[in-house]
This record gives C-alpha cells, structure tokens and sequence, in this order.
C-alpha cells in the first residue's frame, strides 16, 4: 500500500504466545518475522517492506487492511 509501512492485520495477542483475529476466526496461518512475537506488544502489522509479520503497541500509527 502506497505511504504504508506498516499495516494492521487484524490479528491481536490475547497473550504472549496466543493471537486471535478481531473478527473472532481461528488462527490457521502465521508468517511472523524471526524473532517476533516478543515483548508485550499485542497488535501485529505487516511489513510492507517483505511482508512479514511483526507485533508493536496497538497505539502504533499505520494503516489497516478490512474484511469486506
């Protein structure tokens, strides 16, 4: 996405090693970046760089991608 570097998935950790979409549907694919998920970031966004998964505050400014 053009003036995007990075994009919020819709994907929120409920803990450290546990994600869930917003929409509530199972978790049945992960492409994190090596390394991530880490910390106590709950949000997760993709790169638009190399379209990894990574996790960062929730208050983290981007953009977002929707479900239609």
């Amino acid at each position: 996405m053009a003036g995007c570097d990075r994009i919020f998935i819709g994907l929120r950790g409920e803990t450290r090693d546990r994600f869930g979409w917003l929409d509530g549907s199972a978790v049945d694919f992960q492409n994190f970046y090596p390394g991530y998920p880490m910390g106590l970031h709950y949000c997760t966004y993709i790169s638009g760089d190399n379209m990894y998964w990574y996790t960062a505050s929730c208050r983290t400014r981007g953009c977002a991608v929707c479900k239609k």
